[in-house]
Formats: structure tokens, sequence, C-alpha cells
């Protein structure tokens, strides 16, 4: 039986698969890398990185790429339960990122807010240095 090896690949780079995996053939390397995109996919979800940008390399024992399995498409075209939680979970991960966006920049316009009253006020201070002062 062939050896099959599974590098994932993203952003961050290559996790080359060192092991590999013994099928009868490329078909069913294939089927097995889409069957273990789910638990992979919940995985990275919950250490706050983005499974849509993944992908399997399966190469063969040459080190050659004889294929590649996004966990975007298994995702986009799988059916189920699994599948409709985890484009609902991304959903939602994608409003949470959106809303944190808009915070984050109203933050920042609000710490620019504050400061130009301190540099207004310490303009004021220097322009009537006696103004805050009462007179017995």
């Amino acid at each position: 039986m062939p050896t099959f090896f599974f590098n994932i690949i993203s952003q961050d780079g290559r996790d080359i698969d060192q092991i590999g995996l013994d099928f009868p053939d490329l078909g069913t390397a294939c089927r097995e890398a889409r069957r273990s995109v789910v638990s992979i996919f919940c995985d990275l979800m919950r250490s706050g990185k983005n499974p849509l940008l993944y992908f399997f390399e399966i190469c063969g024992i040459s080190g050659h790429i004889l294929t590649t399995v996004y966990f975007a498409d298994v995702i986009s075209k799988g059916s189920g339960r699994a599948c409709s939680a985890l484009q609902s979970d991304l959903s939602r991960i994608e409003g949470t990122r959106v809303l944190f966006t808009k915070l984050l920049g109203d933050k920042n316009a609000l710490f620019a807010n504050i400061q130009a009253l301190k540099d207004m006020a310490t303009l004021a201070r220097q322009a009537y240095p006696d103004a805050g002062r009462w007179i017995p």
C-alpha cells in the first residue's frame, strides 16, 4: 500500500507530516483528509485561528504534491449538522471580529478626544495662569 503524507499549510507556515499514512489509493487518502478537516477545523477555531485559510498538501513518498484539500472547500461543500454548525460558528466569530474592530476604533477616537481636551486645558492654563485661583 502506498504511503501518503498530509502536510498542513497555513499563513503561519507548513506543518510537515514526517510519518505518513498508508492508503490503497489517492482517492481514499483524499476522503480521509476531508474527514479529518472537521475535527482540525474545530481545534483551530477554539485556538482563535481562521481555519478557512488552511489546507492539506497530500504528498507521495517522494515528497511531490499529489493534490491539495482546502479546508474552506470541505466546509462549504459539506452537509449535515456538523458543517452547518461550523458555518454558524464562523458567522458569529466574524460578527464578533467586526464588533471588536469597531470598538477598537471607537476607543481610539475617545482617547484622541481626551488627549485633545488635555491639550486644550494645558493651553488655557498657559494663557490664563491666574484663572483658577480664588482671590480672598
